[in-house]
């Protein structure tokens, strides 16, 4: 499998994926930091896990299988190997991808975070503590995870705008409010919020802090 994910990783190495890494996560820290600098780590990773992190994801996906389905995939399926283990290196080279963004993500948190409480004495509403960005940095990979092959599989079922759009109108329509509900972990949507979410808040906590954005 390694084999097929250094291919996926040598054939995508000129195209988007690599600037979408880096750009999308620099882009939440921004808009947090300007918009709601009081709630700013909160709100970077807001930003992140309803809207941002879940378009990445998506466009990975429909960026790294849009070459093979553009060719019906004939550049697989004449391969003198199983299937499975080409679809097993490109699921992991998007997996290392997203792996990648949020390490972006957690790094720009903190650094922009420090700069603004030392160098521009701002001080916070709410600063949760390195090792709990660690702790919602690593739950939202692991939450995430799922939607690789998933993603993946709608690409080539129905192409990537469609997909595009189905994975980020469930997230826009039922994953804030699932993930309030005592039934979130029957919506896979909804499993990344509640588990980033604070514990213990309450819903009018958590709906004033979600206004903010």
């Amino acid at each position: 499998m390694h084999r097929f994910y250094k291919a996926e990783k040598l054939k995508n190495r000129h195209s988007a994926i690599g600037r979408l890494t880096i750009l999308m996560p620099l882009i939440s820290v921004i808009l947090s930091a300007v918009l709601t600098s009081r709630f700013f780590t909160i709100d970077s990773y807001n930003w992140w896990y309803m809207m941002l992190f879940p378009g990445l994801v998506s466009l990975i996906c429909g960026l790294a299988g849009q070459r093979d389905k553009k060719m019906g995939n004939r550049s697989i399926l004449t391969l003198p190997e199983d299937p499975k283990h080409v679809w097993d290196g490109k699921v992991l080279y998007v997996i290392r991808e997203a792996a990648v963004a949020l390490i972006v993500i957690f790094a720009a948190s903190v650094v922009i975070a420090a700069i603004l409480q030392r160098g521009m004495q701002m001080s916070f509403a709410v600063y949760p503590s390195l090792g709990s960005q660690v702790a919602a940095t690593a739950l939202l990979l692991v939450t995430f995870v799922w939607q690789v092959p998933f993603c993946l599989m709608l690409q080539q079922i129905m192409g990537i705008f469609p997909m595009l759009l189905l994975n980020m109108g469930t997230y826009f329509v039922i994953a804030a409010t699932a993930s309030l509900k005592s039934y979130f972990f029957l919506i896979p949507q909804a499993i990344a919020s509640s588990a980033t979410r604070p514990k213990g808040s309450r819903r009018e906590d958590i709906t004033k802090t979600s206004a903010a954005l």
